[in-house]
């Protein structure tokens, strides 16, 4: 169960300067997202007396690239250190120039086989838009909001709920939060995002139920859509019959994900609005500073539905995430992250991206002239083959190389101290 923690007002005012919100607009409308920023500044005050005598390390500066030291007993290790980080940062650098895109490419279905699919994308672990795939779905043309209240009047579905849509993401710089998830019938869920799409405030609906919610949830519009006939390319360059999942994603233009990845090969197909979407190479893995959060998750006010507080996981939980926001990145506290290169692109509907396993991505939202964003996303089980090894070796080395960081700074400071304490004496 969860502990609440805190409450605030959804309508509360924000912390940050206006000239840091202007910036961070401006930031955003480079690349015409159309996302609603309105509470992304919002302040949280959190009660940590619940962690005090929990046998929890959260190592909140493993993440710092350590300093060089002057100090001939650590020359060793500083060497190791700035070896590893200098090659992995190598590693980064050598994979932009040799073979990720600066720009998302877009072929054409009739130009895509199983072999040309495998051998220019699958395989170099590299994303592509495919174009005119999905234009025989009868989803494209019926899926309008009277359409889809109609066919599923009597259908109860999954909903997550947050106070600024920002589901499984970063709060404090502490804790890791889910959202609430709540079941409702889908003409209700509809009519609240739809009513809560431009109210300051309002809570933030989005469909995003990931374990097969197609077959599960929404089963009655699987005849809108033509699996076979449009992905046998994929199922043969993959070597599986169907995929492990299909969801379905709906919302509006408030709904943004945090940065992360999958174990899976995607296929993502837009049927209404547009998606945003922002990928970063798992080459880039230390360049993202990921450390490890306390768990936790929204939770509803039972007096007023526009209070939300945060409940940390009992017994603690730790996950590690991502750290930097790519789109609006700290950079003096991830100085790193300025060597990466986001591949930023929009997926209009109609349009198919395959997202390879294991980049990072975050995902926003451009709604249609009836306010919504649809999605289905088709998950197959990645190969764990040279990508995966790749990027375990990556990950394990930048882990090491911060863990040893750590320790040498720790033992600076203990040596430190206890110097200070002989000279007192």
């Amino acid at each position: 169960f969860f502990f609440y923690l805190f409450f605030f007002n959804m309508s509360g005012s924000s912390s940050s300067s206006s000239s840091s919100k202007k910036s961070n607009e401006e930031r955003i409308k480079e690349y015409n997202f159309d996302y609603d920023f309105s509470d992304e500044d919002q302040v949280f005050i959190i009660d940590e007396d619940d962690y005090k005598e929990e046998n929890i390390t959260l190592n909140e500066n493993e993440n710092d690239i350590p300093k060089e030291k002057t100090s001939s007993s650590n020359n060793t290790t500083e060497q190791l250190i700035k070896g590893i980080n200098d090659n992995l940062i190598e590693v980064s650098e050598n994979a932009y120039d040799f073979y990720i895109p600066s720009s998302i490419r877009r072929v054409s279905a009739k130009d895509i086989n199983s072999f040309i699919f495998l051998r220019d994308y699958v395989s170099k672990n590299i994303p592509v838009i495919i174009t005119d795939l999905i234009d025989s779905w009868p989803a494209l043309k019926k899926w309008n909001i009277s359409y889809l209240k109609e066919k599923l009047k009597n259908t109860e579905v999954t909903v997550s709920i947050t106070p600024n849509g920002r589901a499984d993401s970063i709060v404090d710089d502490k804790y890791f939060v889910e959202p609430i998830e709540e079941k409702m019938n889908f003409v209700e869920f509809v009519d609240k995002f739809q009513e809560g799409a431009n109210k300051p405030g309002a809570p933030v609906l989005y469909i995003q139920y990931q374990n097969g919610n197609l077959s599960s949830e929404f089963h009655e519009l699987l005849e809108d859509i033509e699996i076979k006939n449009t992905l046998n390319f994929a199922s043969e360059a993959f070597d599986q019959i169907e995929p492990d999942a299909i969801n379905l994603w709906m919302g509006g233009k408030n709904s943004v994900s945090s940065i992360h990845k999958d174990f899976y090969e995607n296929i993502y197909a837009v049927i209404a609005g547009k998606k945003y979407f922002t990928l970063i190479p798992p080459t880039d893995f230390h360049l993202l500073y990921e450390k490890n959060y306390k768990k936790a998750k929204f939770m509803n006010s039972k007096h007023d539905s526009s209070l939300f507080g945060i409940g940390t996981s009992n017994p603690p939980e730790l996950v590690p995430w991502i750290s930097v926001d790519p789109d609006f990145p700290d950079r003096n506290k991830y100085p790193l992250f300025s060597k990466s290169k986001p591949l930023r692109f929009a997926v209009e509907s109609g349009e198919v991206l395959y997202l390879p396993s294991l980049f990072y991505h975050q995902v926003g939202q451009g709604q249609d002239d009836e306010g919504k964003t649809i999605a289905v996303n088709f998950w197959y089980d990645m190969s764990f083959s040279q990508n995966y090894l790749l990027f375990s070796l990556i990950e394990n080395m930048s882990k090491l190389s911060r863990n040893f960081g750590k320790r040498e700074n720790d033992s600076n400071n203990d040596n430190s101290s206890t110097n200070n304490n002989n000279n007192n004496n």
